[in-house]
Order: C-alpha cells, then sequence, then structure tokens
C-alpha cells in the first residue's frame, strides 16, 4: 500500500492472532486489533509514514482506497519469525480491523516450517508449489534476495568507473612520458650520481598513487554523504556496499599501477648515460 498522491510503498499483513504471534509480541490481541512493528534494533524514527487512523492509503498500484484503522499498540518484531528481519515498520492487522476491502484486494501468503537435514528439501518445496500453481513464488527468509534491476545498475556503475579510470590513466600516461622526456638529462644525471633507478620508479608510482586515491576518497565521502542525506529525507536508511567500494578502490590501484609499468620503458632510455650528451 501507499499514499495517494505519491507516497511510499508499505506493507500490511492480515492475519488472525495465532499467526501474527509468531511475528512479533503482541501484550494482547482480538478480532479487530492492529499492531505497527517496529524493526529490532531500529526505533522507526526515519518512518515518515502517517499511520494515524482515517488516514487513506491506495492498495497496490490503481486499487482502492483503504483507511488506516486505529493501531491498538506498537511493538517490536520477535526474533526468529517466520518473515525474517523487518527492513521498516509494517502493520499487522487481524482481519475484523483490516476490513473487506483490504483482504478482498490482498496477496496470500503460507508460511512453512520445515526440517533442514534433508539436503534438497527447498527444491521439493518449490516443485511442489509450482506443481500446485506456476503463479506462486516462493523464497526463504534466510538467503539472501538481490533486486535484478539494483544488481544490473551496480554492474553498469563498476563498468564505468573502470572505464572513466582508464582514461584517466591513458592521460596520466602520456603526461608521465611528456615530463620524463622533458626531464631526462635531470634523471640521467641523478642516475649518474648513483641514484637507483627502483627509486626513479617508486616515485612514479606514488606521483600516481596518491592522486587516485585521494580523487577516490574524496568521491566516496562525498557520495556517501550526499546518498546517505538524500535517503533520511526520504525515511530511509542508508545502507553501504562496502564490496563495490572496495573493489572501485582496487580498480584505481591497479590503474595506478598499470601507469607506472607503461612508463618505465621510457624511464629506462631516459637515464642512460648517452642522456648525458650535450652539443
Amino acid at each position: 500500500m501507499s499514499e495517494p498522491h505519491g507516497g511510499l510503498p508499505q506493507t500490511v499483513r492480515i492475519a488472525d492472532c495465532a499467526q501474527l504471534r509468531l511475528l512479533a509480541s503482541l501484550p494482547t490481541c482480538s478480532d479487530g486489533d492492529a499492531f505497527l512493528v517496529t524493526p529490532r534494533g531500529a526505533d522507526g524514527t526515519d518512518d515518515m509514514t502517517t499511520w494515524k487512523r482515517g488516514t487513506k492509503m491506495r492498495i497496490g498500484v490503481d486499487g482502492p482506497l483503504w483507511a488506516v484503522p486505529h493501531v491498538t499498540a506498537t511493538i517490536r518484531a520477535k526474533a526468529g519469525n517466520p518473515q525474517g528481519e523487518f527492513p521498516e515498520k509494517i502493520l499487522l492487522a487481524t482481519p475484523k480491523a483490516a476490513g473487506a476491502t483490504a483482504i478482498t484486494h490482498s496477496v496470500s501468503s503460507v508460511s512453512l516450517t520445515y526440517v533442514t537435514s534433508t539436503k534438497d528439501i527447498q527444491d521439493r518445496l518449490r516443485t511442489t508449489a509450482a506443481q500446485l500453481n506456476p503463479g506462486f513464488a516462493i523464497d526463504f527468509p534466510e538467503q539472501p534476495k538481490g533486486d535484478l534491476a539494483l544488481n544490473a545498475i551496480k554492474r553498469a556503475l563498476l563498468a564505468g568507473v573502470a572505464a572513466v579510470l582508464l582514461l584517466i590513466a591513458a592521460s596520466m600516461v602520456l603526461g608521465a612520458v611528456e615530463q620524463l622526456r622533458d626531464r631526462k638529462r635531470v634523471l640521467t644525471v641523478l642516475v649518474a650520481f648513483g641514484t637507483r633507478r627502483r627509486t626513479l620508479g617508486s616515485s612514479i608510482l606514488w606521483q600516481t598513487v596518491l592522486p587516485v586515491m585521494i580523487g577516490l576518497l574524496v568521491a566516496g565521502l562525498v557520495g556517501t554523504t550526499l546518498g546517505s542525506a538524500l535517503l533520511g529525507l526520504v525515511g530511509r536508511t542508508a545502507v553501504f556496499d562496502w564490496g563495490s567500494m572496495l573493489a572501485i578502490a582496487g580498480i584505481g590501484v591497479a590503474a595506478a599501477v598499470m601507469v607506472t609499468l607503461l612508463t618505465l620503458p621510457t624511464l629506462w632510455r631516459s637515464t642512460r648515460p648517452e642522456g648525458l650528451r650535450y652539443e
């Protein structure tokens, strides 16, 4: 459900008191009660939904309007409930509190408890559900569920970051080669006075690594801060994908190392004794 004028989707679960007690710790329950469940370990202050009695909400995308019933109490989700972790506040309603309109347009779900000693038990459950109705969807709360569209966006972003860093690396290679050619005589003199070529190669590595890492650090700080602020405005908590961030940092380090390796041949040629000749 969502508020009629572009509100965020919200979840309302309808069941009898026996089923609701499996999801949350209810103080008392009778048909006609409704409970607002707060995620465990959170105070729910980021949830901007107005769960006041009589507030109109839209069922589905183009379904009928539904009025929020009186909330009997605000409670916490129960640890180890069949639903898994609650990412945000949801409303648990008994059939009488939800009303006939919500029940008619609701999506039914069945929770099963099974023994994991059988290796292929999940495959059997999927097969049985498909035999009953091919349109049934089955998932297991203990298994992480990914969003296909979000995963595609993440892959596109990583590809874009890699392409941008490759362009930056190509530009840095050209700049480093030009600098080595301009400083050819200075580099030759340094080698003639005992400076090791390894030291000169390390200096090139630092000249490429530091700008890339500082740029990625600033971009990461600004991006995470801005993203957290924007998600806070819409009542959502930011969850950082540290794996993708480390992958981007790794791509940046690889680009810097590649720049150094591509400039080493020019460095060796620039430090030959012939560079001391002057006419």
